[in-house]
This record gives structure tokens, sequence and C-alpha cells, in this order.
């Protein structure tokens, strides 16, 4: 029997090198077959040719019951399931959006993580022996684990000793580490096993490794690398911002410890599943593209043809793919579902139709080289809220903000010229602030974490600043600005300054927050270079000009000199260079 399905398993590597990626429906010859189910637990024993599927949520709320589906051959390389539920005692409790996967050398199925009923959360680590019993076995943890999550990816390869537990999210926190346990020392570790920190955590104000994150898609493309993409950074009540869903793709290399990101090409996704060829390709399918807090803006239609290739012998380079189908027909776009590999496949069940919310119980495989497909290319562009939130907010805070207080600091020898440049800039800006600042609230309730913070403080000072400006004490002709004035003019200026500073600082933690690519920290560390040059060379300009005045001063001793911004053009100074000793 082993013989049989070996030369099984060489032949559809075989023929995977000849066709084209192609779904099939598998359809169930059992009277029974496990309900519509939305992220259960999924994995593939390939000694048995079964697909195992544990848990998930259903119309009646979660589950804990285990289905087998022993796969068979009907020839044409279609193949036929007779589901089988399996009655077990000692069972996990009941969840959904676990990490699980077949421990192939021992037989086992293992299961981690997930949420169950009142939004309880786990870490447990739970196996099945799939070669004989019924009885779930519960692993005995000794030292650190992960924390309690969901909406976890990891998972274990078929070659591998590795399993594998990333990111994630609880009531509380969202996680960006990674634990990994070796299970090939279950058997000789009576029960008691450890886990092992293999990265993290990373901030969301990091580039060394993915941000705290849930709902994203993963596998085990190698029994040391796993790989991750997409899912939702945005948490603003738990200290935690960013696109929601993400787009952004990584490899964990186990034996180096070190995150590597991948290049862009697929839209941003979450609720999505991948899984791995044997030749030597991820694949990776549908998914939720509008988000749960940040609508897309532009991302492309949906093409339901679509299938998302990583290819591993191409520097894991991302391609978009057109599948075929067996009669015209292919699955449903969904979300929520699960993905496995094996016998040379990738094997898909259930999840959520996107269109209809209807849960799902049907099963598919996908095989094939995917050079064979119609390459759709990578999208020009896909936009977002959040994107949309950055970008009007460095064109008001960045730009026009930025320099109207360069033209109030050293044009105001072009009186009063200067003030109405000043006034337009500052107007121009803070209104295209405000419209970023109303879209943040779109993306968030009420934020929690440091970029948001920062920006309600900035938008704070820089709304008061034309209502000071409105009712600042105006300067007597002839006479030097009053007390009042002098208090009024250091606010202003001092204040906007202070404003400026926080805005520059806060578009750079917002750049860390929106993933973006190298092109725009180019654009961005160019403009503050060249925005430090202009005010070095302008302040040297304008230090010299004032000595000289000083110079030309008839018996006055001064020991400092302050400048008053002068912003009304209808006074006596309007525009000049007023000056105060003391």
């Amino acid at each position: 029997m082993a013989a049989l399905f070996a030369l099984l398993f060489a032949f559809q590597i075989v023929f995977s090198h000849c066709v084209p990626l192609t779904w099939r429906e598998i359809p169930a010859t059992s009277a029974s077959s496990p309900p519509p189910l939305e992220l259960p637990g999924i994995g593939y024993y390939a000694a048995l040719n079964q697909i195992i599927v544990f848990g998930g949520r259903g119309e009646n709320g979660n589950t804990n019951t285990l289905w087998i589906c022993t796969l068979q051959n009907t020839g044409n390389n279609t193949e036929e399931c007779n589901w089988l539920r399996v009655p077990t005692s000692n069972p996990p409790a009941r969840r959904f959006s676990m990490v699980a996967g077949v421990y192939e050398k021992g037989g086992l199925f293992i299961i981690s993580t997930g949420e169950g009923s009142g939004r309880t959360h786990f870490n447990d680590i739970w196996y099945f022996d799939l070669n004989g019993g019924n009885r779930w076995e519960e692993v005995e943890v000794q030292g650190v684990r992960p924390s309690v999550r969901y909406g976890a990816v990891g998972g274990i390869h078929h070659e591998g000793d590795i399993f594998a537990v990333s990111h994630g999210f609880a009531s509380s926190v969202r996680t960006s580490d990674t634990f990994f346990m070796n299970v090939s020392e279950l058997t000789n570790s009576n029960g008691v096993m450890n886990w092992r920190l293999a990265a993290g955590p990373f901030s969301s104000y990091e580039l060394t490794g993915p941000h705290p994150r849930c709902l994203a898609a993963g596998t085990m493309i190698t029994p040391t690398v796993l790989v991750m993409y997409g899912g939702c950074l945005n948490t603003p009540l738990l200290g935690a911002g960013g696109p929601c869903p993400s787009f952004d793709s990584w490899k964990l290399d186990f034996t180096t410890g070190q995150w590597i990101r991948l290049p862009n090409c697929v839209s941003p996704r979450l609720f999505v599943a991948m899984s791995y060829l044997p030749n030597e390709t991820a694949v990776l399918f549908a998914g939720n593209t509008l988000g749960l807090r940040v609508p897309t803006v532009g991302s492309g239609p949906i093409i339901p043809e679509e299938v998302d290739v990583l290819d591993l012998n191409s520097d894991f380079v991302w391609t978009r793919r057109r599948a075929e189908q067996i009669s015209g027909n292919i699955p449903v776009w969904r979300e929520r579902h699960s993905m496995t590999s094996g016998n040379g496949k990738v094997y898909m069940f259930g999840g959520e139709d996107f269109s209809t919310e209807e849960l799902l119980n049907d099963l598919w495989s996908i095989e094939g080289k995917f050079s064979e497909n119609v390459d759709i290319g990578c999208p020009n562009h896909f936009f977002s809220i959040s994107m949309m939130h950055g970008l009007l907010m460095f064109l008001g805070w960045g730009v026009f903000l930025q320099l109207g207080a360069f033209i109030a600091r050293y044009l105001r020898f072009r009186a009063p010229l200067w003030f109405h440049l000043h006034r337009i800039f500052q107007v121009t800006g803070l209104g295209i602030a405000i419209i970023g600042f109303i879209l943040a609230f779109f993306q968030t309730s009420f934020p929690l974490f440091w970029h948001a913070a920062i920006g309600i403080i900035i938008m704070i000072i820089g709304i008061q600043q034309p209502i000071n400006g409105i009712f600042r004490p105006h300067i007597e002709p002839g006479k030097k600005p009053t007390i009042k004035r002098l208090i009024w003019s250091y606010f202003h200026i001092y204040a906007g300054r202070f404003a400026l500073l926080l805005a520059i600082i806060n578009i750079t933690l917002g750049l860390f927050l929106i993933l973006a690519p190298d092109y725009i920290w180019g654009i961005w560390f160019a403009m503050l270079i060249s925005y430090a040059i202009l005010y070095i060379v302008f302040e040297i300009i304008k230090q010299y000009y004032d000595y000289q005045k000083r110079k030309q001063a008839k018996g006055e001793k001064v020991d400092s000199i302050i400048e008053v911004v002068t912003m009304e053009p209808q006074d006596q100074s309007a525009g000049e260079d007023v000056k105060v000793e003391i």
C-alpha cells in the first residue's frame, strides 16, 4: 500500500509539471459530510491519503468535531471524498481560527490556539493519533509559551518537525512574536514539551519584522521556512495601527530567526488562505479585500479565476495567475476558508462566500505548473482610506504648513506679500490636514497608539493657531509692541514651531505604519534634507543682515534681539521686521 501511494505521489508531481494550475471540485460519496464551516483546522495525512478537518464555526456556533475525508482516485486525475465523522474522547474546547497541521512522521494531527465561545482565546496545544485510538491528548508545556490568540499563522511542513505559531490576536493585544515546537520530541518527552521563541516581538514602528497583525495567511513552505501574507494590522484601541487589510508578505527562516520582507504584487487581503505545492511554489487564494475598518478605495476588480503564486525558485517573487477549470467550474471567491497541501496538490475546504456571506462546505483541489497559466500582472496601484489620510497629512503638514512657516520667518522683507503668502499657505495646509484628520476616524475608533495621539495634539495646536491670530493684540502706529503682543507672538511662533516639529516626527511614524515602500521613504528623507539645507542657508543670510543692522545702531547697546511676527498688514509695522530690545 505504501508503495502504491508513493507511485501515485510521484505521478502527481510529474503531472503538476506538465499542466497549468487547474481547479477541480471533489464530490462527496458519503451519506454525511461536515456542515458549512469557516476557519476550521485542516491537515493532510499522506500515509492514508486523508484530509482532516477539525472544529470551525458554523451556523450553530463553534464546534470541536473531527471529520476525516478519505480520498479515492477515480481516474483521469479526479478524486472523490468519503467523509467520516470520527467519535473522539477528551476533545479540545470548541474553537475556530486555530493553527493546525499533520506531523507526517508520527501520524499526528496537531492543533494550537484559536477562539472559543464568549471570545475565549487559547494557547494550548493538542494532538490526535491518526493511526489508531480515538482520544485527544493535550501536550503539557513547560516554560515560555505563546500568549493566548486566534487568527495566527503557522503549522507544519509534511517533511518537517517544527510546528510553528506566529502573530495573531486576542482581546487584549495583537501579537508579532513567533514560537515553534519540535514535535519529534513528543514520543520521548512523556507528553511534556517546550515552546521556543523564534523571532519577535516587533512594534508597529519597526522595519526589521512584520508588524503585529491577525487574520493573515501563512504556511510552512519548507521544513524550516514560514511565509506570511496580509492580514489586519489596525488595532486603534490596543496600541497598534496600520493597513487593514494589508498587502505585505514576509518569510521567516527558523535556522536564522530572521524575517525578510518579500516584494509586493498581490492586492491587500485578510481572512485569506495559502498553502504550498511540491513544485517549489505556494498558492494564495481569495480573501477579504475590503477589511474590517479601513475600506479599500482602489485595488482593482476581483478576478474570480485569480490565483496568487509565490515562486520559491525566483527569489520568492509573487505573480498573479488565471487558473484553469474543469467544465467551467471554479470555486466562488471566499474568505475564512482553510487550505492544506498533499498528494501533489493544494486542498481547500469551506469558508464564507464573499458575495452572499453564505457558509460553505465544498472541497476543492488545485494543482499544476503556474508558468503555464496566463499572467494577470501586478496591479498598478491599490489605495485605501489610510493611504489617503497619509497623503493629505503629508501635503498639509509636510508641505503647505512647513512652507508657510518658512515664508513668515525668512521673506518678511517683502511686505505685505509675505503675510498674504503665509496666510494662504497656512489656511490651505490646515484645511487639507483637517480633511485628512477626519478620514483617520474612518479607520479607527478612539485611538490609543502613538501616531494617533501625537496627531490629535498636532491638530489641536494647528486649529487654535488661526483662532489665536484673530484675537491678536494690535500694534499701535509708531509704538513698540506691548507686553500682551509679545506674549501672543511668543506663543504663536513657538506653538507653531512645536506643531511643525511634531508633524515631521508623526509623518515618519505614519510611514512605518503604512508599510511605505522604499521610494516613499526616499522622497520623504530627500524633502527633509532639502528643508534642512534651506533653513541653514536662509538662517545664515538672516543672521548676517541682522548683524549688519545691529552694527548700524547709533549708540545703542544691544544684548539680544528677538523677532516678533506681525500678522496684520493694516498695522503700521505690518510686513516689517519689528525688533524689540531686551
